[in-house]
């Protein structure tokens, strides 16, 4: 069994955040724009913190399962390595694109956050997976084929933990 998680420290920092902001609220007396401001950060970083902290997924020889109960983008939901349909690497998003490993089946799409891994995790990682879905021959060579994008724009240091083994 494998499991992705968020790594702590990213809930810590979004938690010390909005604690710093409540206290120069209350202490510094802030008024006018910059109170309505420090207002709305407070909510905003507590739910940076209590969507990175709940959010896990978890691949074992049953599927794969993603908990995200208080995400608005990711679904939470489980796929049997039997009902996937397809495996796909995309990216996502404009000013900093980000990979993604999207597994779909059963009417579901499951994205695994796959550039948050280590460097040296995202290819055991990909391969794990395409071959415990028995992915079509056309996924698995157009997923290889973007690997190396993935694993280019991948951080030094990882913000997923993977806790089994590859």
């Amino acid at each position: 069994m494998i499991t992705l998680s968020n790594d702590w420290i990213w809930t810590a920092v979004a938690v010390a955040l909005a604690a710093g902001v409540g206290l120069l609220l209350v202490f510094r007396r802030i008024s006018g724009t910059r109170a309505i401001g420090a207002v709305l950060a407070i909510p905003a970083l507590l739910y940076a913190a209590l969507l990175n902290a709940s959010w896990s997924a978890r691949l074992d020889g049953a599927g794969v399962k993603v908990d995200a109960p208080f995400s608005l983008t990711r679904q939470s939901g489980a796929i049997a390595w039997s009902d996937v349909q397809s495996v796909r690497l995309v990216q996502s998003g404009v000013r900093r694109p980000f990979w993604h490993l999207e597994i779909a089946g059963d009417g579901k799409t499951l994205a695994l956050p796959v550039q948050s891994l280590g460097r040296d995790q995202i290819q055991p990682f990909v391969e794990l997976v395409l071959s415990r879905s028995e992915a079509s021959a056309q996924d698995a060579a157009a997923v290889r084929a973007q690997l190396p994008f993935a694993v280019g724009r991948a951080s030094l240091t990882p913000s997923v933990r993977l806790a089994g083994d590859l």
